[in-house]
Parts: structure tokens; C-alpha cells; sequence
């Protein structure tokens, strides 16, 4: 009987505890997700401290560029002209045709221009229009005026290019340029 009222005793013991240890099991489980949600917050509010000073230097630089760009204006419009007159005008493209004409002539060449099939307003409204070019001449000079077609002061992008031999003439061949023509923005 000794063992056994000792036992009771100790489970009697125990028994006064166990609410005590609940307790403190919960304390600390609440007190752990409120540092846990505490540090994360203060992760979360520092990466988008951090995050808002890149943007702000970001902002800044972008400025200060824009501050010397408007301080040095002056410089690059020689350069904007430049870039201005390499766009064909697609209401008049006069100047590019005389531009095909001029190479056709210095490079002993014979062309025909096939004219898109733009009709009314829509040309205006393309940023560039599409011409095939039919040259005939001898192979060399077919490649020298298409050196000088894509290195002229329009910008022009010679999509393709397909070359026959001539069978009346031996020694010439026909060439079939598919070319686009970028135009000025209206």
C-alpha cells in the first residue's frame, strides 16, 4: 500500500501542474507568432524601404538626364535632322525614287520600280511601304547597287532578293529586290 499512496501523492503533485504547463506551452506559442509576425513585418517594411529608394534613385537619374539632355539639346539636333531625312515621305517618296534612279545610273544598271498597292489614305497611316525593284545588268554591278540600296541615306531593309539569268542576253542576269521603305510618322 506504501508504493501506491506514493504514487498518488505524485500523480496528486503532477495534476496541479499540468494547467500551469498548458499555460506557459501557450504563452510561448503566442509569444513566438507575435515576434515571428513582428520580424516578418519588419522584413516585409525594410525590402520595400529599400525597394522605394531604388526607385527614388532611379527618378533621379532619370532627371539628371533628362536636365543635361535639355542642357545639350542644341548638340543632337543636327543629328535628329539627320534621322528625320532618312524617313521617306509616304505621300511623296520623289526623293527615294530619285535616290533608285541616281544608283540605277552609277551602277550600270537597268531598274523598274513595281509601286505598292496602297490605295487613298492607308499610306499615311503605314510607318513604311513595300516597292520590289527589277534590275538587269551584269552580276557585279547587280550587287554594287544593292551595297548602294542598303548603305543610302533612307533606311531601307532589303527583305529579298532573287537572281535569274538572262537567257537573250548572256552574261546578264534579272534581279528581284523586295525592299521596305521606312516612312515618317504622320
Amino acid at each position: 500500500m506504501k508504493f501506491r499512496a506514493e504514487n498518488l501523492k505524485f500523480y496528486k503533485k503532477i495534476k496541479a501542474y499540468i494547467p500551469q504547463v498548458l499555460i506557459s506551452l501557450a504563452s510561448i506559442l503566442v509569444l513566438v507568432a507575435v515576434i515571428s509576425f513582428v520580424f516578418f513585418d519588419i522584413i516585409r517594411g525594410s525590402a520595400e524601404i529599400i525597394s522605394q529608394k531604388g526607385q527614388d534613385e532611379f527618378i533621379e537619374l532619370q532627371n539628371a538626364e533628362l536636365v543635361r539632355f535639355k542642357a545639350n539639346r542644341e548638340a543632337y539636333l543636327p543629328n535628329f535632322e539627320k534621322i528625320a531625312s532618312s524617313f521617306v515621305d509616304s505621300n511623296n517618296p520623289v526623293n527615294f525614287i530619285e535616290f533608285l534612279e541616281n544608283i540605277t545610273s552609277k551602277s550600270r544598271v537597268k531598274s523598274e520600280i513595281v509601286w505598292p498597292n496602297v490605295r487613298g489614305d492607308s499610306a499615311a497611316k503605314n510607318s513604311s511601304l513595300d516597292f520590289t525593284i527589277l534590275v538587269e545588268g551584269q552580276f557585279l554591278d547587280i550587287l554594287n547597287f544593292s551595297e548602294k540600296l542598303e548603305y543610302g541615306p533612307f533606311l531601307v531593309e532589303i527583305k529579298s532578293l532573287s537572281v535569274r539569268k538572262n537567257e537573250i542576253e548572256k552574261g546578264n542576269v534579272f534581279a528581284d529586290f523586295k525592299v521596305t521603305v521606312y516612312t515618317k510618322a504622320k
